[in-house]
């Protein structure tokens, strides 16, 4: 169990990105560098620097996909008990006011946390998390 997670009780599901999409990432991120080593090949062979120049470019977008592919499997979400983890931040059921069929919770605070539309079935935790709200309410 993670340290910061102990208040929120038993860790009950876990909404990672759907798996598509992370297929898809890697297979342009993999892609890219097969590009990247080519090109460097090629300018290897024939000293153009044209090679290099789509060499660079292949190796900005591995870069850019390997961030993205990152910044993506940080945004799912973790089910608790006595909450939920969006985010990085710990939210207890009683924090939430609602939550709408697009996925924008809206806390008892007046804050809005959007929840990540790339995430592997969305619905199912867009209905327990309601369903948690009506009970602890």
């Amino acid at each position: 169990m993670k340290e910061g997670s102990k208040d929120l009780g038993k860790l009950t599901g876990v909404f990672p990105i759907a798996p598509a999409l992370a297929q898809r990432a890697v297979f342009v991120a993999v892609l890219s560098f097969m590009f990247f080593l080519s090109m460097m090949f090629a300018f290897y062979l024939l000293k153009n620097i044209i090679y290099f120049i789509l060499s660079s470019a292949f190796l900005i977008l591995y870069v850019i996909m390997m961030f993205a592919w990152l910044m993506q499997k940080r945004s799912a979400v973790e089910l608790y008990e006595n909450g939920v983890i969006v985010k990085k931040r710990k939210i207890a059921w009683k924090e939430i006011a609602s939550i709408s069929n697009d996925g924008e919770l809206l806390l008892a605070a007046g804050e809005k946390l959007q929840i990540s539309s790339s995430l592997y079935e969305r619905g199912l935790l867009i209905s327990h998390i309601e369903r948690n709200i009506a009970r602890v309410s």
